[in-house]
């Protein structure tokens, strides 16, 4: 129960770090297509409150409104520091201690060339690939502003030179890409179902 209200804190900390700043509203939809909401139970503001307290209590990561924006929130001080980041990875530890087993049973779907950390979207995609069901990824374009959608079918991850990717193909386009995680905004796991070839094997570098 503790290590699912850590990843509860994961989360949450995650999604307010990558998009800056954002409402509760959004925050709240978001939760409805977490991998982590397995009864699809909705987001009460007070327990939105209850987790940012907690966080900032035990970890020092200060969650602000700023009410002059639309009353949107986001991590107060730089969320990309040394500090913040430390504190991120303390919860992360605590939240996804047994991670590292998931990752080692999908075995040669999976390739590490270090110790990876920062795992903002990744149980999403790990729990996709157990079970093979498409992602809905929401992606920033790396070289202007806004985003965009794609459905995709996760056939592998990894990580190489401290960035994680995610090896799969576009289900519109039937293309096999690879896909940096620092892009992405949100990822949920939809319905639908692909089959993994019998041949994928991910590579190395």
């Amino acid at each position: 129960m503790k290590r699912d209200l850590f990843r509860r804190y994961v989360w949450l900390v995650d999604t307010i770090r990558h998009a800056e700043k954002i409402q509760f509203e959004e925050i709240a939809e978001c939760w409805l297509s977490s991998a982590l909401n397995e009864d699809n139970s909705p987001l009460a503001l007070r327990t939105f409150h209850n987790h940012r307290h907690a966080i900032e209590q035990l970890f020092g990561i200060r969650i602000e409104c700023d009410r002059s924006d639309h009353h949107r929130y986001y991590i107060c001080g730089d969320p990309y520091s040394n500090s913040t980041l430390l504190k991120i990875w303390m919860l992360q530890r605590l939240g996804y201690s047994d991670l590292d087993n998931d990752l080692r049973k999908l075995g040669k779907r999976i390739y590490l060339d270090a110790l990876p950390e920062d795992k903002f979207g990744l149980y999403d995609v790990v729990e996709a690939m157990h079970n093979n069901n498409v992602l809905n990824f929401v992606l920033r374009r790396p070289d202007e502003n806004g985003k965009f959608s794609i459905f995709f079918a996760p056939y592998g991850i990894k990580f190489v030179n401290n960035r994680w990717y995610v090896i799969g193909t576009n289900v519109e386009t039937g293309v096999l890409t690879e896909l940096p995680l620092d892009l992405l905004a949100s990822a949920s796991i939809t319905q639908a179902s692909f089959s993994l070839p019998d041949d994928f094997e991910i590579k190395e570098g």
